[in-house]
């Protein structure tokens, strides 16, 4: 059951990655897709920082601000190349 959520979820990510940067895609499906990911990605931040807060485990709050200063680095770069 595990390793078939996995294969779902791999599916719909991969999906919503790559039509979200589609040119073939309309645009509103294109900016539906991104919040979706940005959604996740920013859910998933917050879970590990209030899990790290309420645990007092600091390093799961690090790896939070890790991977939510990460995403950002990539959101600026995608944003940056569709601009230029």
């Amino acid at each position: 059951m595990d390793n078939l959520l996995t294969l779902v979820l791999e599916i719909i990510l991969d999906g919503a990655v790559s039509a979200a940067a589609g040119k073939k895609v309309p645009m509103i499906i294109q900016i539906v897709l991104a919040v979706f990911l940005i959604a996740l990605w920013l859910g998933l931040c917050i879970l590990l920082f209030r899990a790290g807060v309420g645990t007092g485990r600091y390093s799961l709050v690090v790896l939070s601000a890790v991977i939510f200063a990460g995403y950002i680095v990539i959101l600026a770069g995608k944003i940056k190349k569709m601009k230029g």
